[in-house]
């Protein structure tokens, strides 16, 4: 899969954020969300275009997904 964001917020008091993106799935089970994917960081882009992450895919079952950018250098 691959991901993209454009016009992302600007987090830097100094330079350009380094985004990330984590991918959940909504477990059917308990209902909590488990990490399934994570992308590398881009360095100093608000209008990131990850690479390619691996994940499991299923074609004939609906996949609850939530895709968080977080800035890699912020606490």
């Amino acid at each position: 899969m691959y991901i993209s964001a454009r016009a992302l917020k600007d987090l830097e008091i100094v330079g350009v954020s380094d985004p990330m993106c984590i991918v959940s799935e909504r477990e059917k089970s308990d209902q909590q969300w488990k990490e399934v994917a994570r992308t590398l960081p881009v360095k100093n882009d608000l209008n990131p275009d990850f690479g390619p992450v691996d994940m499991k895919f299923w074609f004939e079952r609906r996949q609850q997904l939530r895709f968080e950018i977080f800035d890699t250098d912020k606490d």
